[in-house]
């Protein structure tokens, strides 16, 4: 059956629904991970459309004092995309990219994904429940201190800084606002 068909042949909804559509039916029963994996795809097209950014260089990031940088809210790139999975979407779609870099069986667990932008090439990984926890909190406004420390109270066993470094090297943030 071709889902892509049938979702166009029976509804009115545009392609960004398709995801939720295919969570209705029965082929999410047998593969509970296809909604997931069209909407990394769907995430993944909205980043290749976004409008051109530049992302904070991290020489920037790194010349700044611990406290500026901690008082400082991040705009995301424009292209930055980011998801939460219950299932391993994220390692099955990176498995049909390059097979060498991920698990064709991965452990059945929950799973998040980045999806960026950084000088017009496409980049995608993935990210635990930490760095999406500060990637949501920068989407919404928080000061990094607040967004890592909500990060922090929820997963005491990650690597905070790590988390960040990661965020910036990967070009998901654009610019920093002084609170």
């Amino acid at each position: 059956m071709d889902l892509a068909a049938v979702f166009a042949a029976e509804t009115e909804l545009d392609d960004a629904q398709f995801p939720d559509w295919i969570g209705q039916h029965r082929t999410d029963q047998v593969l509970p991970y296809l909604s997931g994996v069209a909407a990394i795809d769907r995430l993944r097209c909205e980043a290749e459309g976004a409008a051109p950014d530049a992302a904070v260089a991290p020489a920037v990031a790194a010349a700044l004092a611990a406290d500026e940088w901690m008082r400082s809210r991040i705009r995301l790139h424009a292209a930055t995309r980011f998801g939460w999975f219950s299932v391993p979407a994220p390692s099955i779609w990176l498995a049909h990219f390059d097979a060498a870099l991920v698990d064709p069986a991965p452990e059945w667990r929950a799973e998040g994904i980045l999806i960026t932008r950084p000088g017009g090439t496409l980049r995608a990984r993935r990210i635990g429940p930490a760095e999406h926890r500060i990637l949501a909190g920068m989407r919404i406004g928080e000061a990094v201190d607040v967004a890592t420390s909500a990060a922090r109270a929820l997963y005491p066993e990650a690597n905070i800084e790590l988390a960040i470094k990661d965020i910036i090297d990967s070009g998901a943030a654009a610019t920093r606002r002084s609170s």
